[in-house]
């Protein structure tokens, strides 16, 4: 995504960075809030519904979310 992102005329910077024991979509919109970021780009996978709805999701906290724009991809 960032190569095609980057090929696009988009300023890419692909990082990592340890959550620091916080919820991951609340890492990432944190992260992204401290780099001013415009846009998040992130992966999408499903997990059977039953473990979705217990214990909720990466990807539906982001979308839940609506400080950042968000791109998915699957």
């Amino acid at each position: 995504m960032a190569k095609w992102l980057s090929h696009h005329g988009c300023n890419v910077t692909v990082s990592q960075f340890p959550s620091g024991g916080r919820e991951v979509g609340q890492a990432i919109q944190d992260r992204a809030t401290e780099l001013g970021a415009d846009l998040v780009v992130m992966g999408a996978y499903g997990h059977a519904r039953m473990i979705q709805t217990v214990l909720g999701g990466t990807t539906r906290t982001m979308m839940e979310q609506t400080d950042l724009p968000l791109m998915l991809a699957h």
